[in-house]
């Protein structure tokens, strides 16, 4: 992720590039694998086949593109110039909550269907696949059974990353300070629903592109349902994880466009202050929080410096286009302290009142 670049060293590639000369070698690394299959391929004369990223992550086809092509110039230059030449890497966007599996849904799959699966998925009925329609060799009928094939699919990940998992990573934090741990819990709390709505309603959605074929306001309407959802108790710590990477890749990106727009962001910044205060590792309550982040360690360092004081967490790279902004850190900064000396919900009410002003003197 620091980089972007393949990482040759790893000892599961080492590994792999020793199998790939032994025969009949089995592979640690899916590029392993892929790379032998396309060069048995490219050898006899077979056309290649597609690398569909099913991976839910931004720009997912160059990632792969990149390791795939980079581990088989590691093993033979012509190979990884023919996969570059002819492979398609079709980039896709899938919308699914799937909540971390627990003891109850292994229980209940035993229970009502007889058979110990130790680790059952349990999801939501609402399913969303979108695939960029680039394959090399023919595509399968992925589009009977639900699949929607488009020229481009970013448009489709930036409002589906913008709205839901922008949503999530703001909700995760406040509602955990509030001293909820599922989503439906704390979709139940007023409050905090209303402040989830107008977030999607009055500050996210008003940036987002118009896509063909694509009813956004009915996706955001959707999404209240889906939150809120009992069947679908989603883990406030799951949604949680990796909070520094969601926060500049899903919730900065809109802040930083609404502030260049003149457009009201009063809660785009309060979810800044949840997560800035969530990431001092621990609730309004002194409990330890469980901070899976792989930039904990730094930036609970520089949230904890100097109390409600966010000038050294502003020193972070990802703050750079903002922090300059004129009233930015005072704001965040009395936010972070009406969350630590207020709670949760009573800020929440200062800010809707206040973002509610916002959009009425637009």
């Amino acid at each position: 992720p620091a980089t972007d670049e393949f990482d040759a060293d790893h000892p599961d590639v080492r590994a792999d590039l020793v199998a790939s000369n032994a025969a009949g070698g089995g592979y640690a690394t899916a590029w392993g694998y892929l790379a032998e299959a396309l060069d048995r391929r490219r050898r006899a004369g077979v056309a290649p086949f597609t690398v569909l990223c099913c991976d839910n992550i931004p720009a997912d086809t160059r990632p792969a593109r990149t390791a795939l092509v980079s581990f088989a110039a590691l093993k033979d230059p012509g190979l990884a110039r023919w996969i570059h030449t002819h492979v398609a890497f079709p980039s896709t966007m899938v919308d699914r909550i799937t909540p971390q599996t627990s003891t109850s849904e292994r229980d209940f799959v035993e229970r009502t269907f007889g058979v110990a699966d130790k680790w059952p998925v349990v999801t939501e009925p609402h399913r969303q696949w979108v695939i960029e329609d680039s394959f090399s060799n023919g595509r399968p009928p992925l589009d009977e059974v639900g699949a929607e094939f488009v020229a481009d699919v970013s448009d489709h990940k930036l409002i589906k990353t913008r709205l839901l998992n922008g949503t999530h990573i703001a909700l995760a934090c406040l509602a955990t300070l509030a001293g909820y741990q599922s989503t439906d819990e704390a979709m139940r709390d007023r409050v905090i629903f209303e402040y989830v709505e107008r977030l999607l309603r009055d500050e996210i959605q008003p940036l987002l592109p118009a896509v063909p074929g694509m009813n956004t306001p009915g996706y955001r309407g959707t999404l209240l349902d889906r939150l809120g959802n009992p069947r679908m108790s989603d883990q406030l710590s799951r949604l949680a994880r990796r909070g520094t990477s969601k926060i500049a890749s899903f919730v900065l990106p809109s802040l930083r466009e609404a502030i260049a727009r003149g457009r009201p962001h009063t809660l785009l910044l309060l979810a800044v202050a949840g997560w800035a205060r969530y990431m001092r590792g621990h609730d309004l309550k002194g409990r330890m929080l469980r901070l899976e982040d792989s930039q904990a360690i730094p930036v609970t360092r520089l949230a904890n410096m100097a109390g409600n004081n966010p000038d050294p967490l502003l020193s972070h790279e990802m703050f750079a286009e903002v922090r300059a902004v004129p009233g930015f850190a005072d704001r965040l900064r009395e936010m972070i302290a009406d969350i630590d000396d207020r709670g949760v919900v009573p800020t929440l009410h200062d800010a809707l009142r206040n973002s509610e002003r916002e959009l009425v003197s637009r």
